[in-house]
């Protein structure tokens, strides 16, 4: 009879007496660390650029553009204040596509599996879902933040956005209009 030997960060699963297993995981798992690809969705005059979690963050050659015009340079989707890590998209079409991501679990036990359903065409569409696996209650707090510029996507390509002007942004139940 042998004994798999101890390894660290592996116990023994339930039930299993003081045999280590190599199957059940006591810590973290490891990071896939950032990725450096983008996410493009495109529909007619409409087009989306994110990083491969969904996320624009400012002053980046990244948004949602439709007619030349870059009408959202910013989208961050945060759990518990941070950003969710991708694991995968799905493409559901040129125009669509499904963001898998998980949070890292700081502040509970484990870790929340992010979904991002996003479409681009004459209006941006997101559907965010979050999965709770774990056997206990888990409350979060989310928050999306989006920001509007209006700049011209050839001065967008070329680093040369001059913010000018006020915008406003309304907040409608199952929208945001931004003028």
């Amino acid at each position: 009879i042998s004994t798999p030997m101890a390894q660290p960060g592996v116990t023994a699963a339930p039930g299993a007496g003081s045999a280590a297993s190599p199957w059940v995981l006591s810590s973290e798992p490891a990071s896939l660390g950032e990725s450096t690809e983008i996410l493009m969705l495109v529909e007619g005059q409409a087009f989306s650029v994110s990083g491969r979690n969904g996320d624009v963050a400012p002053d980046t050659a990244r948004g949602v553009f439709f007619a030349d015009v870059r009408v959202i340079d910013r989208i961050a989707l945060r759990v518990d204040g941070e950003a969710m890590e991708s694991l995968a998209v799905s493409p559901t079409g040129a125009y669509a596509a499904t963001i898998g991501g998980r949070t890292r679990g700081h502040g509970h036990a484990t870790g929340l599996l992010v979904l991002r359903h996003r479409s681009v065409g004459l209006v941006l569409s997101e559907e965010i879902e979050i999965r709770n696996h774990a056997p206990a209650v888990i409350r979060c707090a989310v928050q999306l933040a989006v920001g509007c510029d209006f700049a011209d996507l050839f001065a967008v390509k070329e680093g040369r956005v001059v913010h000018e002007g006020a915008h406003s942004v309304e907040v409608l139940a199952d929208a945001l209009v931004f003028g």
